[in-house]
Parts: C-alpha cells; structure tokens; sequence
C-alpha cells in the first residue's frame, strides 16, 4: 500500500495525467489506477521499492525498461482478473507500470510501505 492517501491520490493523478483510455472518464481512469496500485503495491519486491525511492537523481532508459519489464511480469502474476487473459493483463498494468516508472523519472521519489 502506498504510505498513505494523500501520497496515493498524487500518484495516481500523476499516472492520470499521462494515461488517457478514450472509453472512459478521467474518474474510472483514477479509480482503475488506484485499484492496480493497491493491489501491485503490496507485493512489489523490496529491491524494487528502493529503485523507485532512489528515482530522484534519474534514471537511465535501460534501467527504467528493464524494471518496467520485472514489475509488470510480477503484477500481472499477483493483480488477480482470473477471467482475462495474461495479455490483456499485461495491458491493462504495463501503462500504470509505464506512468509510475515516467513519475519516478522526472525525479519524483515515491514512497511505499508495506502493511
């Protein structure tokens, strides 16, 4: 879970700003964000919460592909939707993964912690 709420709602709407799915409003678009962070958030590994914590000083395009690649592989094995197949998993969770790693790289730190 993301440390708390206020910290939740400005990453998801920094994820938002960068996410647009033309058949829904920006409000299902939130609450699909926040429903992917939610359920990815808890069972991000620990080296990975530190790749996003330590953002700040930038990231370079193979760093940023190749943790976009792990955190989307381990998400879409964890975020349930039994009934979908793993593509379209894939990508309904690779744009959040995509807008959460873009955040990061702009030098934004993102703090999680586990519950």
């Amino acid at each position: 879970m993301l440390t708390n709420e206020q910290n939740l709602e400005a990453v998801v709407d920094a994820i938002n700003k960068e996410l647009n799915i033309p058949v829904l409003t920006e409000a299902q678009e939130a609450a699909g964000i926040r429903f992917v962070l939610n359920r990815i958030a808890p069972v991000i590994p620990a080296e990975v919460l530190g790749f996003l914590g330590d953002a700040a000083d930038g990231l370079d395009d193979t760093e940023i592909k190749k943790m976009e690649d792990y955190i989307v592989s381990k998400a879409v094995d964890i975020v349930g939707l039994p009934w979908l197949p793993r593509q379209l998993k894939d990508a309904i969770v690779r744009p959040v993964v995509e807008a959460l790693l873009k955040y990061a790289v702009k030098g934004k730190a993102i703090s999680f912690a586990k519950a």
